[in-house]
Order: structure tokens, then C-alpha cells, then sequence
């Protein structure tokens, strides 16, 4: 090959890496400048029907599009009969990051235990039915819905029966990706009667510097609930 086209080679390689190192730094100096004003959202993602609606009353239907930013455990004991559809505050509640151990929160104003895998309501048959847990687990993850608003934060709730097709699916994510922030994922349905959410599919993120600089305090914010 010719001097002066490896020459000419070379040169184009050079500015196309600094163009892509200058886009990479004017999406973090964005991101950076909107983190200051954005208010994370502990809104939640209802999935009532198996129909996904956004917390401003937006239908989705049956499928929608997320950007993960991360997720915590929680714990939840309701008096009575637990309605998912009563807006009462639960009477002792725990919220932990993945790895960690549950714990009712410092707000609870009577914990029912110290230790939540110790509590009488989170052991199977404890629910009113005999069957469940009278205490309601579940993963709240907090993502972004980008075909709806690409800075705003919401919950997505993951029941206790699809905790372990989350993990599963998330563990894919990480390893296709290399980071959940880098992916779209799709959110959908199992075929169980009750609304069990699920996560498929994937397509590269374009907005994944900007999303993962909002996801440290989203997760923040799920923490301090």
C-alpha cells in the first residue's frame, strides 16, 4: 500500500477517535449539567390488568421499553388484608441493595422483627390464605422509559414470583452489554393470572452515558424512600 494512503488511513482513524473521545465528553458534561436540576422519581410504574401505565396516567399496553439503573429489595407488612391497590402506608417496610441483608427501616416507627429473614410474616403460610408471605417481597427497579422522557426516573416493580427470571435476565443483560444502562430491554408478562413482569430482548443504548450518570441517584433515592 502506498505511504500516502496509509498516511491518509492513519489520519482519518486519528480524528475519528477524537471526534468519538469529544462526543463521549460533551455527553457527560450534559448529563452532568441536567443531574443538577433533575428531581428522581420514586413514581411507580403500575402493571394493574397486565397493561402498563405511567405514573402521569400514560397507557404503554402490554410491552414496554426501559433503561435499567439499578434495583433494590424490598419488604412491605400491611394491617389487615394486604391490598396492592390501597395507598395506606405498609406499617413496617425494609429496603435493602442486592447482596445485603433486610432490615426494617429506621422509619418504621415498630419494627415486627429486627432481622426481616427472621420475621414470623416473612416465612411461607404467614399471608391470610395460608399459602404466601403475609410480608410482600419484590425488586424495585428504577429505570427510564426513553420513547416517554429520557431523564425521568421510575419505579418498576418485579413481584416475588419473577425474582429469579429478573436476576436471570439481568445476568444476560450485564454479560450482552457489559452494563444494564448500555441496553433497552423490553418489560412484558409471564402467563401466570396474576401480573408477573419480565425482562427480554435488548438493543444498544444511545443515551448510555447520560443514563448512568442519572442511575447513581436513583438508586440513592429507592434507598432513602
Amino acid at each position: 500500500m502506498p505511504e500516502e494512503v496509509v498516511a491518509e488511513s492513519t489520519d482519518l482513524a486519528e480524528i475519528e477517535a477524537k471526534q468519538l473521545a469529544l462526543m463521549e465528553a460533551e455527553m457527560e458534561a450534559a448529563a452532568k449539567e441536567m443531574q443538577d436540576n433533575l428531581v428522581v422519581s420514586n413514581n411507580r410504574i403500575s402493571n394493574y390488568g397486565k397493561q402498563f401505565t405511567l405514573p402521569d396516567g400514560t397507557a404503554m399496553g402490554p410491552t414496554l421499553e426501559v433503561v435499567i439503573l439499578g434495583y433494590i429489595k424490598a419488604s412491605a407488612f400491611f394491617a389487615g388484608v394486604y391490598d396492592p391497590n390501597n395507598k395506606s402506608a405498609p406499617v413496617c417496610f425494609a429496603y435493602a441493595k442486592p447482596g445485603t441483608e433486610l432490615k426494617p427501616s429506621s422509619k418504621v416507627e415498630k419494627a415486627e422483627c429486627d432481622i426481616c429473614s427472621e420475621c414470623p410474616n416473612d416465612e411461607f403460610g404467614s399471608a391470610d390464605n395460608n399459602k404466601g408471605k403475609a410480608c410482600k417481597n419484590e425488586y424495585q427497579v428504577a429505570v427510564i422509559v426513553p420513547s416517554h422522557s429520557p431523564t425521568e426516573v421510575m419505579t418498576l416493580s418485579i413481584s416475588a414470583t419473577g425474582m429469579n427470571g429478573f436476576d436471570s435476565s439481568l445476568g444476560g443483560i450485564i454479560k450482552g452489554f457489559g452494563s444494564s444502562v448500555k441496553g433497552i430491554v423490553n418489560a412484558e408478562f409471564t402467563d401466570a393470572v396474576y401480573p408477573v413482569v419480565k425482562i427480554t430482548g435488548g438493543q444498544p443504548n444511545p443515551n448510555a452515558v447520560k443514563h448512568f450518570m442519572i442511575s447513581k441517584d436513583a438508586v440513592k433515592n429507592l434507598l432513602d424512600q
